[in-house]
């Protein structure tokens, strides 16, 4: 922004009309040039009220770390929106220096600075600030509770449990939801039996996070509280519970799911569906294969994919049924759970399948046919390779990957000389779907093709494979001039990293540093 137009936009900071100050503040933060800084600092030192708001406002939005000690300045300001702005902006700059102001502005007169305050402690992660927050835990004022709730359980220091355990009693619901939120977040197994209380008794809120955290935090002593939970008024907290109890992996909640199946609310009865899958007891097959006729569709895949998990081969029959329905997911659900029931007499439709209009569902079908041992399908997809038409070619060289068998490696080794960059690419796709050694090198190979979406898709596959041979060539990837292949190879980049425990800059989420620090 030059300087011209930063001294055009100043003098709107004090303009009598609050949203042309807020336009104006909001512009010259999203200008992102620090050399407004300076023009900013100077308005919060000697401008009006409202300018001095604005300006507070708008060095928050700049992000950088030269607007830490003006705004360090604007909580001693008199004005009680200026100190609250100021506080809420140093949250925003990601910057550790910014600590010490914010802990002192907790001692404020206002409730809004000191709730601001204590919010961008947590947004910074100061450790050194747990003790001062969880005091404030005390506080007259019971959005100043809340917001230190919230940035305890984002700073994540074990010592702050036992002070949030007592917050879930806090007559003011956002702060006792708060601190439930913050010990689910930090997955404070002690806080067990507290959770268990209150959601027998707590309000609304605390009941559905309290049923999550007892199923997050696999309090299996919980079981027959969350069963009663089943029956909550609050059709919320009966689907938290049902989804509890699915991972509690108690089968005695079988009964009562089976009987919440029953529910009006759809949310629930999916939720029980998917309960009784994780379960896996086969006495729920027929309340879900009733279910599979419900009206609503997450209920129904809710029910398919159940039955799946049921392992019990009387559920083929409606499930076969439902590969013919007209919802493409139905069908690709319906597959997938003919596969893990491994029922011999749906072979011939799943087979079937494998031409459906729907890539996801022919794909859903050969997963299927893998895991139940056919080998018929290969051939077909085989027989398709050889055919004339490039968009047969491309979708049977995918498919052959996923189907696998001793004809599969040749087959697709074949295609990675394909006149068409699409069936070449896909045969990179299926190579890395067989997961055999001897592709490696055949894909290292293709990472040199003229096509983008050839490079990509074998970079992808070598990436799945995790093989050391190719290291060096998913390496210089990230150089390449296509963005589809360059992103691919980042990724295969953070996977490394990840698996390495590397912690460091992340593009979707900025850290607190302090001046100097890497």
């Amino acid at each position: 922004m030059a300087r011209h137009e930063i001294e055009h936009f100043i003098p709107a900071l004090s303009h009598w009309d609050e949203p042309v100050r807020r336009y104006a503040a909001r512009l010259l933060g999203i200008a992102g040039d620090e050399q407004v800084i300076p023009f900013l600092a100077d308005v919060l030192g000697s401008g009006s009220g409202p300018a001095r708001r604005a300006a507070a406002t708008a060095l928050g939005e700049l992000k950088s770390g030269d607007a830490v000690l003006p705004l360090a300045g604007a909580l001693e300001d008199p004005d009680e929106e200026t100190r609250a702005n100021g506080a809420r902006s140093l949250g925003q700059l990601a910057d550790l220096r910014a600590v010490p102001a914010l802990a002192a502005a907790l001692d404020d007169s206002s409730d809004s600075v000191r709730a601001h305050a204590a919010r961008s402690l947590g947004e910074l992660g100061a450790g050194e600030a747990v003790s001062r927050l969880a005091g404030l835990l005390a506080d007259s004022s019971g959005r100043v509770r809340a917001e230190s709730a919230r940035s305890l359980g984002r700073i994540g220091d074990p010592n702050a449990v036992p002070h949030l355990v007592e917050a879930l009693r806090d007559p003011d619901q956002d702060a006792s939801a708060n601190a439930a939120r913050s010990l689910l977040d930090m997955g404070a197994a002690e806080a067990g039996d507290a959770f268990i209380e209150v959601l027998a008794d707590g309000h609304h809120r605390l009941r559905e996070i309290a049923a999550e955290a007892l199923g997050q935090l696999e309090a299996v002593r919980a079981v027959p509280g969350l069963i009663g939970a089943l029956e909550d008024r609050d059709r919320s907290v009966r689907a938290h519970a049902a989804r509890a109890l699915g991972k509690l992996g108690d089968t005695a909640a079988v009964p009562g799911l089976i009987k919440a199946l029953d529910d009006y609310d759809e949310t629930l009865k999916a939720a029980c569906a998917e309960a009784l899958g994780q379960l896996g007891d086969p006495q729920a097959a027929p309340a879900l294969v009733r279910a599979m006729g419900h009206w609503s569709e997450p209920v129904r895949l809710g029910a398919v994919r159940a039955l799946g998990q049921l392992g019990d081969p009387q559920a083929a029959p409606p499930l076969i049924e439902a590969l013919r329905g007209s919802k493409a997911e139905m069908r690709a659900a319906a597959a997938k759970a003919l596969g893990q029931l491994g029922a011999a007499r749906a072979l011939p439709h799943l087979l079937r399948r494998t031409h459906d209009e729907s890539q996801d569902v022919a794909e859903s079908a050969a997963r299927a046919l893998r895991l139940m041992g056919d080998t018929l399908a290969a051939g077909e997809q085989l027989d398709r390779l050889r055919g004339s038409a490039p968009m047969q070619r491309g979708r049977a060289a995918r498919l052959l990957g996923i189907l696998g068998g001793p004809q599969a490696f040749p087959g697709l080794a074949g295609a990675l000389q394909d006149p068409d960059r699409w069936v070449r690419a896909s045969a990179a796709d299926g190579m890395g779907e067989l997961k055999d050694p001897r592709a490696v090198d055949l894909l290292i190979g293709a990472m040199s093709d003229p096509e983008g979406p050839v490079r990509a898709a074998a970079v992808r596959s070598l990436r799945l494979s995790g093989d050391v041979r190719a290291e060096e060539h998913l390496s210089r990837a990230r150089d390449d001039g296509d963005d589809i292949v360059r992103r691919e190879a980042q990724r295969w980049q953070e996977d490394r990293e990840s698996a390495a425990g590397w912690t460091g800059w992340s593009p979707s989420r900025k850290r607190p540093v302090r001046r100097g620090q890497t």
